[in-house]
């Protein structure tokens, strides 16, 4: 048998695997925009259409089911409860759709291979010119170069002007997860989105971490149902909970953790324990990979990491931080996910007893960071200039916006409810520094 005759690479079994598990699995379709599989990569053309269909709804935020598919694609109802029928495992679909991808690129290595048999000998038999036949060899050569894994496929500007479109002329309102400070959102342009990855930063102490379960308290609150997880790479479980029911109890963590509660305490702990609004991993040197493939697997709406700093090899290796960032941005867009990174600072310039504003400088992997995230925010607070004790004063402002612009909230700290609050400016008070307006002007 010639090369010519040989069966083209595909694993006809994994493609309906996938597909199967994709309509009887929710997490399956935001496992595989995360593997990056793509309609293009299937071998039999109605897979290709099948597969196809499920993303489009699935970009238009639904969960696509056999009924709904059978909807949309009548003519091949009784095939897709085969492949449905046929799902066993649908916790395998991201192996099963690495298989598909593997063997996409196994077919384009085999089509380059066929280019350059026919270059050499049709130079061999005189049928092309030297041209013709270089032009086969670059053709071979850019296949052999393409990762197929990687490529996603177009859009067409039809598709993506409809879409527009529909989007202007829908009475919804844009979703968005709104932070609990009005001034911040407008910055944001309303809030903080899906696909996007912003970065929340200070020094030691200043409340960052107060400042983010503040901010998921409120996404929470906002009656859209989202699903919030927390991956904490420095604290415990008991921990976070006992800082949560202080929030909102203003009874201290000491009292909690020390078990020292009265009786109505107690019951007013228990009661807001069963009120925490996030999923919390204890982290500790998990790895990028690891968080990310959970993050995936639950299916949430938010993720955020606190700290960031502390993944392994992130602090040691600048170009292991560069990955992991980018990672995380991936993330964001793959499941369609707000990813939220909370960052330490550098010690450069933290070294009197009043620390200095921060700025984007400040952050470590600075150029990483700045290269990826869509929003940087900053919380500071003021100090006493002979101790440098923390004040309840400060502001919390963006240093970076992609869509919007940067600007600042005043805010005071509530130390018994661990809180920011908007506080206006004092007598005397030097207005916050302005910022100039990045991307446009909004109004």
């Amino acid at each position: 048998m010639s090369a010519g005759t040989l069966p083209p690479p595909a694993n006809i079994e994994a493609e309906e695997a996938v597909l199967g598990a994709a309509m009887v699995s929710e997490p399956v379709m935001r496992k595989l925009a995360v593997v990056g599989l793509q309609p293009g990569h299937f071998y039999l053309d109605k897979h290709k259409e099948i597969f196809g269909i499920l993303r489009r709804l699935y970009d238009r935020g639904l969960m696509p089911d056999e009924l709904m598919m059978r909807n949309e694609l009548p003519t091949y109802a009784d095939y897709l409860s085969t492949l449905t029928s046929k799902c066993a495992a649908p916790s395998n679909a991201g192996q099963h759709a690495e298989v598909v991808m593997r063997q996409a690129n196994a077919r384009q290595n085999v089509e380059a291979s066929f280019k350059l048999q026919e270059s050499a000998r049709a130079v061999t038999m005189g049928e092309k010119k030297d041209g013709e036949s270089e032009e086969l060899v670059r053709e071979a050569q850019a296949l052999i170069a393409t990762d197929l894994s990687v490529v996603a496929m177009p859009t067409s500007p039809t598709e993506v002007a409809e879409e527009y479109a529909s989007y202007l002329r829908s009475d919804e309102p844009d979703e968005v997860f709104e932070l609990p400070f009005a001034e911040l959102n407008d910055c944001v342009l309303g809030g903080l989105r899906r696909k996007q990855l912003a970065v929340f930063a200070g020094w030691s102490g200043f409340g960052k971490t107060w400042f983010l379960d503040q901010s998921l308290g409120g996404f929470h609150d906002q009656g859209e149902g989202f699903k919030l997880a927390i991956f904490g790479t420095e604290m415990s479980r008991k921990e976070r909970v006992a800082r949560w029911v202080a929030t909102q109890t203003g009874i201290s963590v000491k009292s909690q953790l020390r078990k020292t509660l009265t009786e109505t305490e107690l019951e007013m702990a228990v009661d807001h324990a069963h009120k925490l609004p996030f999923h919390y991993f204890e982290a500790g040197e998990w790895s990028a990979d690891k968080i990310i493939d959970q993050a995936i697997g639950g299916g949430f709406d938010v993720v955020a990491v606190d700290v960031v700093n502390l993944i392994p090899g992130y602090e040691e290796d600048p170009g292991i931080a560069a990955g992991i960032i980018g990672r995380f941005a991936g993330l964001a867009q793959r499941a369609n996910c707000l990813v939220i990174l909370v960052s330490h600072l550098n010690k450069g310039r933290d070294t009197q007893a009043t620390k200095p504003r921060p700025a984007k400088r400040d952050l470590k992997q600075t150029g990483a960071l700045e290269t990826h995230a869509n929003a940087i925010l900053f919380i500071h607070r003021e100090q006493d200039a002979e101790t440098g004790n923390v004040e309840p004063s400060g502001e919390a402002f963006w240093a970076k916006v992609r869509n919007g612009i940067e600007g600042t909230e005043l805010l005071e700290f509530n130390s018994r409810f661990y809180s920011f609050s908007p506080r206006a400016r004092r007598r005397g008070e030097e207005p916050p520094p302005a910022f100039a307006s990045i991307g446009g002007n909004f109004p």
